[in-house]
């Protein structure tokens, strides 16, 4: 991954992560939100977010447990806190 791919990173280009397979994505995504604060996901909300990457046609938000809100711009995803 590209060094804003990091878990660490406040956004994940999504062309760093459209042409892996998907459980190296899951990962991925599961330990970027992790790292946000943004623990025990389920497979449902995977795949929602995962459709920001693979899927994408505009779609809103994702909304996540813990507060948290996945959204895609500009090429990247983005992870916002709600409960601030």
């Amino acid at each position: 991954l590209a060094a804003a791919a990091t878990p660490d990173a406040a956004a994940l280009p999504v062309a760093d992560l459209a042409g892996r397979p998907a459980a190296v994505r899951t990962r991925i995504v599961r330990g970027w939100l992790a790292a946000r604060g943004v623990p025990g996901l389920g497979a449902a909300q995977l795949r929602a977010v995962d459709a920001l990457v693979t899927d994408w046609h505009g779609q809103g938000p994702v909304s996540l447990p813990s507060g948290a809100v996945v959204t895609r711009s500009s090429g990247m995803l983005l992870c916002a806190r709600t409960d601030r």
